[in-house]
């Protein structure tokens, strides 16, 4: 009979050393899974914060595009206005002997000047240019003369 129970003894160890070997792996095993779950966790919450960023970026980016967009609307808007009101304007053209007046808006007698501004002596007014291409005029208050760029 002692020959039965050793045999009968000897699988219960192996099974008792399986048994703990398998023990042992699944502490090892649920570690790492403890240890993946936190990095998961971590990950995810980064996640969340860059989704966030992204959603206030989203935000600010639509933001600029409408003020964007209203700025160059209202850019359009002005020169759209500013050409209707080019066309409003009446273009002034002086007889011989007058030249506008410093609005533009009515033609005066020319005179004559001895000495400008610029250093043109004896330039006459006459609606002409002188000699350094100004153009010779009256202003409101008094002799002046106008820059012709041609």
């Amino acid at each position: 009979m002692m020959v039965t129970a050793c045999a009968s003894h000897a699988p219960s160890q192996t099974l008792k050393a399986e048994n703990k070997r398998l023990r042992n792996e699944l502490a090892d095993a649920r570690s790492q899974q403890a240890d993946i779950d936190a990095k998961l966790k971590a990950l995810q919450s980064q996640l969340a914060q860059l989704d966030q960023a992204a959603k206030a970026k989203d935000i600010e980016l639509a933001k600029l595009r409408t003020e964007t967009s209203a700025s160059w609307r209202e850019v359009a808007e002005a020169r759209g206005r500013t050409a209707a009101a080019d066309k409003r304007v009446p273009i002034v053209q002086c007889p011989q002997g007058t030249i506008l007046d410093a609005t533009g808006s009515t033609c005066v007698a020319a005179v004559s000047v001895s000495t400008l501004v610029d250093g043109d002596v004896g330039a006459v007014v006459d609606g002409s240019r002188s000699r350094s291409g100004a153009r010779l005029g009256l202003t409101g208050m008094g002799i002046g003369y106008q820059r012709v760029i041609a």
